[in-house]
């Protein structure tokens, strides 16, 4: 407009305009009437409109007026409306805009804007005015130039969507007469030019006196909205430029590749049932699974007291990292829930919260693992409440997560390990388990956050102590192999040493006959003789028999050493079996270990998080700056959100302790089970020693067998002696009549060591042939042996 005031074909255009109008005579309150002269005016405006029309079509203006300073007389319009030629200070038009800007325009010799208002002319349209005085050579005011503004070029720069997403616009406010009104119309919203604006979120932010605000508030359906407002500085006029977009939108980053946000690929990604993004005053303005809870207020709101409600509540007023333990979820169908919260704090404010909904596959993944569980072992979590925190691998019936909150009195695990790894102790022992079942137990606390839980191990006792029950029936059917070898072997002595001494009776009994018919002549010497050969032949004997029965001892201890030998190799190998599941036992606690460290992802969520939010403050700058003047409030938001991003990283690093002592508890019970392996290895040692010293009886008593036999030989010889010596009795007997009184008492103690013979002898052949009536046969006297013989 300036331009177009020193213009001098302008200059002359007014200068001509202003001598038509002298020359005509108008007065201060006539109207410029070009009809009492048209063919004039036609000539001086054809002049000059042609450059005029230009200009006003190519800069997008919808009409061009030269003023009479003195009358207000419009002298000259492009787009000859109503208010051609009509007088600025008296007529009809005189109130309106227009009318206005002359006036002002006249005060102050400056250039001044109108603000926009229905203009009658443009049947009641908004327009709003822009002008400036014409000056001669010699500075005399010869004139009034003026455009008029519609809102479409305003509309069309305002209204391009480049960066604004689905919810997100810009458009123009000012306060006019002490009213604040649209002055670009909204696409989304319904705002309309000169409409008064209705939203109290954009009022209260118009009204703040400074240059630049950012608000995050919710507008009049309660829906979150970030709103920058930036202060436009035009002379004469109270105008803020606006950017609002949907909180939810923009938070979010929508991948081009995936077709979905970013919060939705991540929660899928990982497994998170829903992802949450929370306003500080509570407001739910973003969820994956949109579900009852998405734009409620879950601090104020009927999911006040749900666990997520009391963790959100935590974690604002503790501003850190929140841990909300299961419990049933009402916007879930009542099924339990977990949930995990972190603020972005700036300046010591909370601006956000993000919260997760933990996902309970993840869990039963890791407490699930059967390496090293057999056929009845099972892991499990079990909360403060004694309901479940991970399924049952045995009763996923009655003892799931989901059924021990829907049935708590069926659902409930409430045994000895439990209670004791609940109030901090761990160990191992036999209980009886959830089922009443005994089982072997092996418990510890878990810490989550402030939230205790147990972690147990748990399998059948029949099935932990199977190896050992095995070992105990294979002992039993050793020693019943064993009573039934020694049976065998008694009867097989028995049927070696009643034998001889059959044959050995007999021949007593014919060595008596003989000598009660010898001669008495050498009785006395018979005598004697007979008397030292039975005195030696029943030494023998026994001495013989001794030696049998130690021989048959010393046999059988050294097959029972051979046979324990063997025991308690089967004993060692047993151990070596033992220690060999405690091992697989030990790498499962390890690889709980290893599985615990994947709760650390975690912290690697708020990292990312921050590390993508980081990535849309960026995309946002990029653009704000693509959007030009009209993107500048979103460039600051940019920078305000890569700032809370670094805070956000901060935030997660603080987690990192919490996570490290859970991994130590899991640690703890390894260590435990490593203290079982070390004594089950220090057993297999002592084992290892017993079988060296079984090994050493063993071989002792081969020995000690060998040397009853060399002096079971010896007898046999000391036997042959003494009946050599009977011999050389019997030859003496046929001189020794005078021993037949003798002869006849040796002949009855014969007769009674062959009733008692006989009596074994019979008893043994019932005992082989079944027999058990036959009577000993009569022995049958013999003849003398002579002298000669």
């Amino acid at each position: 407009i300036v331009a177009l005031s020193h213009n001098l074909n302008v200059q002359r255009f007014v200068r001509e305009l202003q001598t038509y109008h002298d020359l005509l005579g108008f007065g201060d309150k006539e109207t410029f009437d070009i009809s009492q002269d048209i063919i004039g005016y036609r000539e001086i405006v054809r002049k000059y409109e042609k450059s005029l029309k230009t200009y006003t079509q190519t800069h997008g203006y919808q009409d061009l007026f030269i003023i009479c300073p003195k009358h207000g007389h419009v002298m000259y319009s492009v787009a000859e409306k109503p208010d051609l030629g009509t007088n600025l200070a008296y007529g009809p038009y005189k109130n309106e805009g227009l009318a206005k800007l002359w006036k002002k325009v006249m005060k102050t010799k400056t250039v001044v804007i109108e603000d926009f208002t229905p203009y009658s002319p443009r049947q009641g349209q908004q327009v709003a005015f822009i002008g400036a005085p014409v000056f001669d050579k010699r500075h005399t005011l010869i004139g009034v130039i003026a455009l008029q503004i519609s809102v479409a070029p305003i509309n069309d720069i305002l209204q391009k969507r480049a960066g604004l997403g689905k919810t997100g616009e810009t458009f123009l406010v000012a306060e006019h007469d002490g009213k604040i009104e649209y002055r670009s119309d909204q696409t989304l919203r319904g705002g309309k030019v000169g409409k008064l604006v209705k939203e109290r979120h954009v009022r209260n932010l118009f009204s703040k006196a400074t240059e630049t605000e950012i608000s995050v508030d919710a507008n009049n359906s309660g829906e979150l909205e970030v709103v920058i407002c930036r202060r436009l500085k035009v002379a004469g006029l109270n105008w803020k430029i606006f950017s609002i977009m949907s909180y939810e939108e923009f938070m979010t980053v929508e991948l081009e590749d995936k077709k979905e946000d970013f919060y939705s690929y991540y929660a899928k990604q990982y497994g998170y049932h829903d992802l949450f993004l929370i306003h500080p005053d509570g407001t739910v303005f973003y969820t994956v699974a949109h579900n009852p809870d998405y734009k409620t207020n879950i601090i104020k709101g009927k999911y006040s007291n749900t666990n997520l409600g009391k963790l959100i509540n935590q974690v604002i007023s503790s501003r850190s990292f929140g841990f909300a333990d299961f419990e049933a979820y009402a916007p879930s169908n009542n099924e339990p829930a977990s949930f995990i919260a972190l603020p972005l704090v700036e300046n010591n404010n909370v601006v956000m919260v993000i919260a997760l909904r933990i996902p309970l596959e993840g869990i039963n993944r890791i407490m699930q693992l059967r390496s090293g569980m057999g056929k009845t072992g099972e892991a499990y979590l079990v909360g403060p409440d004694k309901l479940m925190r991970s399924d049952s691998y045995l009763d996923p019936i009655n003892h799931s997560v989901k059924a021990s909150f829907a049935s708590p009195e069926k659902g409930q695990v409430n045994t000895e390990a439990v209670r004791e790894a609940l109030s901090g102790k761990s160990g191992c022992k036999v209980i009886l388990d959830y089922r009443g079942q005994p089982v072997l137990s092996a418990y510890t606390q878990v810490k989550v956050g402030q939230t205790t839980w147990a972690l147990l191990a748990e399998i059948d006792k029949a099935e932990a102590f199977a190896a050992v029950k095995r070992l105990k029936q294979i002992s039993l059917i050793v020693m019943a192999i064993g009573l039934l070898l020694v049976i065998g072997t008694a009867i097989l002595l028995s049927r070696s040493i009643v034998k001889p001494l059959s044959i050995i009776t007999n021949n007593l009994e014919e060595s008596a006959e003989q000598v009660t018919g010898a001669s008495g002549e050498v009785s006395s010497m018979s005598q004697q003789l007979a008397e030292g050969a039975s005195e030696q032949a029943a030494s023998i004997e026994e001495i013989s028999s001794s030696v049998e029965e130690m021989a048959s001892m010393t046999r059988q201890n050294a097959e029972n050493a051979l046979e324990a030998d063997g025991l308690m190799k089967e004993v060692v190998q047993t151990a070596e079996d033992a220690k060999d599941a405690m091992n697989r036992l030990l790498a499962s606690m390890q690889a709980i270990t290893k599985s615990s460290e994947e709760t650390q992802k975690i912290i690697k969520v708020i990292d990312e998080i921050a590390f993508q939010t980081n990535l849309l403050a960026l995309n946002a700058a990029v653009e704000a700056a693509r959007a030009g003047e009209a993107g500048t409030g979103f460039a600051v938001v940019a920078d305000e959100v890569r700032s809370l991003a670094m805070r956000a990283t901060e935030a997660a690093k603080n987690t990192a302790d919490l996570i490290h002592h859970t991994t130590k508890q899991v640690q703890e019970g390894s260590e435990l089970t490593q203290a079982t392996d070390d004594a089950f290895s220090k057993v297999h040692s002592n084992l290892t020693k017993v079988v060296e010293l079984v090994n050493e009886i063993a071989a002792a008593s081969r020995e000690q067998a060998e040397g009853i036999d060399q002096i079971s030989k010896a007898t046999g010889e000391m036997d042959k002696t003494v009946q050599q010596t009977a011999a050389n009795a019997e030859e003496f007997a046929s001189v020794a009549e005078e021993l037949n009184a003798q002869a006849v008492q040796l002949r009855h103690l014969v007769n009674n060591l062959t009733n008692v013979i006989g009596g074994s002898i019979n008893e043994q052949k019932a005992l082989s042939t079944g027999d058990t009536d036959r009577k000993a046969l009569p022995l049958q006297p013999r003849k003398a042996i002579s002298t000669s013989d």
